[in-house]
């Protein structure tokens, strides 16, 4: 009987931590219709470009990335002084996040080859970045302990001179609602349910 007891523990809190988790595929043709727009809403979230005379740009292969109006960069990804911005409408907690495009690319001026860089922060924390990596055909998992967030900023380090350009795509993020205190004082009350039938058990 213990072992039942035990095993219906495991399975709530099982059922808590993956509850309605879900990885949005930025790839997905449902974020088609934020091509060519400044600011694109989508099921609770909302994505931005920035600054002034950007615009978001889609593919299937890819994602998001950010086009500079009038200005022949890459125009399918975010580099230079663009921001991507994705803004939840509640707390959600983040598991991971999909960078594409991003290379171990070579240096034409120079004949040498670089790791392309990118920089994520939450809210309005500080920067952390991240860094291409050798053979994984331009795609990064950058992973995460179910981190509590409602907002993410993306940047490229940028133009660093020699004719080395840093840019990025965003493929996706993996994303659960944070749990609400109902939900949390119920699955707690539950617990100490169970608690109580097993010593209650144990004693017969």
């Amino acid at each position: 009987m213990n072992r039942i007891v035990v095993t219906a523990i495991l399975i709530i809190l099982g059922f808590a931590g993956s509850a309605q988790a879900t990885f949005i595929d930025f790839r997905s043709s449902d974020f088609s219709y934020a091509a060519d727009k400044t600011s694109y809403e989508y099921d609770g979230l909302t994505i931005e470009s920035s600054p002034d005379g950007t615009e978001l740009f889609w593919d299937q292969d890819d994602g998001l990335g950010i086009n500079t109006r009038g200005i022949s960069d890459e125009g399918d990804e975010v580099d230079g002084d663009e921001l991507l911005h994705l803004a939840f409408d509640t707390p959600q907690l983040l598991s991971s996040i999909l960078i594409t495009d991003l290379f171990y690319e070579k240096n034409i001026s120079t004949d040498t080859y670089y790791y392309e860089k990118g920089s994520y922060r939450f809210n309005n924390e500080a920067w952390y970045d991240f860094t291409a990596v050798q053979g994984s055909n331009g795609l990064l998992t950058l992973s995460f302990s179910s981190i509590a967030i409602s907002e993410i900023w993306f940047k490229a380090a940028g133009d660093l001179g020699d004719g080395i350009n840093h840019e990025f795509s965003v493929g996706g993020v993996d994303v659960a609602p944070v749990p609400e205190p109902a939900t949390m004082l119920l699955l707690g009350t539950g617990l100490v349910g169970l608690a109580g039938l097993r010593r209650k058990l144990k004693k017969s």
